[in-house]
């Protein structure tokens, strides 16, 4: 690899490629490239849409999305603090269009995800609180939350049915977004994970699973008390 920091190990994060399955392990619904920023305020403005595109090809060519049918969603997910909107509208329209011309076969299939530091972090207790109490996620719901939450299927409900909330959370996350607020709800396969939502899916799963009830509990004052929490 040349490319997203793997040139200074242990100073920049690299970017990875993650994988999620089905609760059963028998299929891959999403293929993911993280892309995880260490700057306060990220702007992406300079962001090479030829490194991603390198990325796609390594995706295409592996055998495990050759092996996939059906084919697994394929979301850049940038896991950062702040950003500038108007410079990821702009990623975004210019990552589609070079997918248009290079990879046509992919444009139904990739799309871009934020996940701000404080939501990988409640994402993170969730999973591990299960581990430590040596419990399945399958004994607590969380298995399928898991397996769908960066599909783009999820994704489209989340936004269409927490459309208000995703609107605060850009005013709190982003910056310079005079104007780009209504676009970035327009745009077709562009998305965020407020810690919000994520509590929010949390509390309908306690609702059906008792054991949750504690754990949800903890996350959310965690979060209250979380360094990376922005108000």
């Amino acid at each position: 690899m040349t490319f997203g920091g793997s040139k200074n190990r242990g100073v920049k994060v690299p970017d990875s490629i993650v994988l999620s399955e089905t609760p059963t392990g028998s299929a891959v619904r999403v293929i993911g490239i993280v892309d995880a920023k260490s700057s306060l305020n990220v702007g992406f403005r300079k962001e090479l849409t030829e490194k991603y595109g390198r990325y796609l090809s390594h995706i295409l060519w592996s055998d495990v999305y050759k092996a996939a049918s059906p084919k697994p969603d394929i979301p850049l997910i940038f896991v950062l603090f702040k950003f500038n909107l108007h410079s990821l509208i702009d990623l975004h329209g210019r990552l589609m269009s070079y997918i248009h011309s290079r990879f046509k076969e992919l444009e139904d299939k990739v799309y871009t995800v934020v996940v701000p530091v404080d939501t990988l972090e409640i994402l993170l207790r969730a999973r591990l609180s299960i581990v430590l109490r040596e419990g399945e996620l399958s004994e607590s719901g969380l298995d399928k939350f898991f397996s769908s939450l960066f599909t783009k299927e999820y994704l489209n409900i989340l936004k269409k049915e927490q459309n208000q909330e995703i609107a605060k959370s850009l005013r709190r996350y982003a910056t310079s977004f005079k104007g780009s607020i209504e676009d970035f709800m327009e745009f077709n396969g562009l998305y965020i994970l407020p810690p919000e939502i994520i509590i929010t899916e949390l509390e309908k799963l306690a609702s059906e699973y008792s054991s949750l009830r504690e754990l949800i509990d903890d996350i959310k004052k965690a979060a209250e008390e979380s360094k990376y929490y922005f108000d």
